[in-house]
């Protein structure tokens, strides 16, 4: 099948220029001056309903803006196959010409350079037909690459004169943007949020998805795009299918990560608001306190978290105040209360196939106020220092499951953090060799976590997580690799080891759904293990090293899966399997140990 598009004018001839069912392009026949009037008539219109059909069948078959198909349209021309065949064959022997200069029209989107570096092969003496389609193919294929899926390139009937032949650029551009179905997010805002998508501008589809992701960053809030050919010939329109949620979030939980000699409960409450000022600002306010006896822990903390723009950059202010009086040496209480101010800011990086990744900078401010009383006599170990943290994170999502990777360095300078103070009274000492013997101002440690869970045949989900920090120098305890507990070794105590070096391993496999209930409930069994190791110390004991095993449970309300109000919990019995022994904690192998979580959301 064949479909007459144009004409080339080449010295006192002209040519029809043709499409094939295949989408190839042929010059052949010579026409009359009368035909030609006739058919650039009809090709102009016919030229549009093309570009708007090619439109409108490139939505139909794009797919998350990562595919496009090649589309052609045909048409039964009046004269036989066999004649047909034969004037194409014809031309082709007849049809050489010099192409010396391609001059595009139509476009908008791509650099000078980028164009010219495109079409640039194709030009030089004794050229045919079939290099000026592949000229064609070339530059449709950068647009194609660039992101501009909407752009077409076409062959316009022209007359060859000194090598000078014309490409005709179509950009499909946005007729119309609607946003439908918004209850708490304003229209205006989520239409600012995806200038891409503008009306009257050619959308760049990388951009789109970038866009998308930022405007898609709160929980509350699912934007989905809808393409469809315009109404006005070489157009797209576009619908924003919005669904969300009230952007006030509150919860409550129970649990029991208690720390060595205090009591067992934990409660926290948690208010947050994704929706500040319409612009997806959040703020987050949480308090922590242990309900059996509230003087022994009281932590409060605040986040603050924006976007900076459409680039996907966001940037965090929080702080945190914590107070707490715990008998942590028999009849020797430590009273000690901190505060952290801190800012980090998250830098996206370009993504690749399935891999999402990003750079966070941080600078802290830690004021920490120890008094250890030992009778009559009191141990002052106050500490305040600004450590700065680079960290990357990134995400692989396969079809079996997700890698989650952090590398990060911590670090302090003497020119930020050196100080000194009465250690005792009457003398003065360097803050940090007042607080651990050993330990400096211009400390430094890499801290690495990697995490893959892998899903298995049945419904099965098999988990293995691994975590590591080396530092230079003994470190100060708010810095120092912690294990122990529900988040690293399950069977004792919260942050039980204690080291300046250390290393925390995994391994879990958790059952598919249990049948026959409206809860989520699934069952699981694990392994955990940690080691720690600690540079010079007054005492002799450097190196610890806890192990654990046992089962647990995972439960959540038919609301919770769907991110709506409901409860959640997790239920987990753990045996260890060495013993540990200090000033504050006597375990023993195979003591049952139990962990649990209460969560309530609304």
């Amino acid at each position: 099948m064949l479909t007459q598009f144009g004409a080339l004018y080449i010295g006192h001839e002209t040519y029809a220029v043709t499409q094939t069912g295949s989408g190839s392009l042929y010059a052949f026949g010579i026409i009359t001056e009368s035909a030609i009037i006739s058919m650039s008539a009809e090709k102009m219109l016919d030229r549009q309903v093309f570009h708007n059909f090619r439109i409108f069948c490139l939505l139909a078959l794009t797919a998350e803006f990562g595919f496009w198909s090649s589309v052609s349209v045909s048409a039964e021309t009046p004269r036989s196959a066999r004649e047909t065949h034969g004037e194409v064959a014809e031309a082709e022997k007849k049809l050489i010409f010099d192409i010396l200069d391609i001059q595009i029209e139509g476009n908008t989107v791509l650099s000078r350079m980028a164009v010219e570096k495109v079409i640039y092969p194709f030009m030089g003496e004794h050229k045919t037909i079939d290099d000026l389609e592949a000229a064609r193919k070339a530059l449709e294929q950068e647009y194609k690459d660039s992101g501009f899926v909407t752009v077409f390139v076409d062959i316009p009937e022209q007359d060859v004169k000194d090598g000078v032949v014309r490409l005709s650029v179509t950009e499909g551009k946005v007729g119309r943007l609607r946003i439908k179905d918004s209850r708490y997010y304003s229209l205006g805002r989520i239409r600012e949020a995806v200038p891409s998508l503008a009306e009257g501008s050619v959308p760049n589809f990388p951009v789109v998805q970038k866009e998308m992701a930022s405007l898609n960053r709160s929980a509350g809030l699912r934007v989905s795009p809808v393409l469809r050919a315009g109404t006005t010939p070489g157009t797209v329109d576009v619908d924003l299918n919005v669904k969300d949620r009230s952007p006030l979030y509150a919860s409550v939980e129970l649990n029991d990560r208690f720390s060595p000699n205090t009591s067992r409960l934990r409660l926290i409450g948690t208010l947050r608001y994704d929706n500040l000022w319409q612009r997806q600002h959040s703020l987050n306010i949480q308090y922590q306190t242990s309900p059996e006896k509230l003087d022994q822990v009281q932590v409060f903390s605040g986040t603050y978290l924006m976007g900076l723009g459409s680039s996907g950059i966001m940037l965090a202010v929080y702080g945190v105040h914590a107070n707490s009086n715990v008998a942590v040496l028999g009849n020797t209480n430590v009273i000690g209360k901190g505060d952290i101010i801190g800012t980090r800011l998250v830098l996206p990086l370009t993504g690749l196939d399935n891999y999402y990744h990003s750079l966070s900078l941080g600078f802290d401010y830690k004021n920490f106020d120890q008094t250890v009383q030992l009778g009559t006599n009191r141990l002052v170990t106050p500490i305040r220092y600004f450590p700065i943290s680079l960290q990357y994170s990134g995400t692989q999502q396969d079809t079996s499951g997700a890698t989650q990777l952090g590398l990060g360095v911590n670090f302090s300078t003497r020119a930020l953090s050196e100080r000194k103070i009465e250690c005792l009274p009457g003398f003065l000492e360097d803050q940090f060799e007042c607080k651990r013997h050993g330990a400096q101002a211009d400390f430094i440690y890499l801290r690495s976590d990697l995490h893959r869970q892998q899903t298995l045949p049945r419904g099965f989900i098999l988990s293995g997580k691994v975590s590591a920090q080396i530092a230079n120098q003994p470190l100060v305890n708010n810095e120092q690799f912690s294990a122990g507990g529900v988040e690293t070794v399950r069977g004792y105590p919260e942050s039980q080891l204690l080291g300046d070096n250390g290393f925390q391993g995994s391994v879990g496999l958790q059952t598919p759904r249990l049948p026959g209930s409206l809860l989520d409930w699934r069952l699981l069994v694990f392994v955990d293990g940690a080691y720690t190791n600690n540079y010079r110390r007054l005492d002799t004991d450097l190196s610890y090293s806890i192990l654990s095993t046992g089962l647990g449970m995972r439960f959540k309300s038919p609301g919770s899966l769907r991110g709506l109000s409901g409860f959640s919990g997790a239920l987990d019995f753990a045996w260890p399997l060495r013993n540990f022994r200090n000033s504050t904690t006597n375990i023993q192998t195979g003591d049952l140990r139990m962990h649990f979580k209460l969560l309530i959301e609304m």
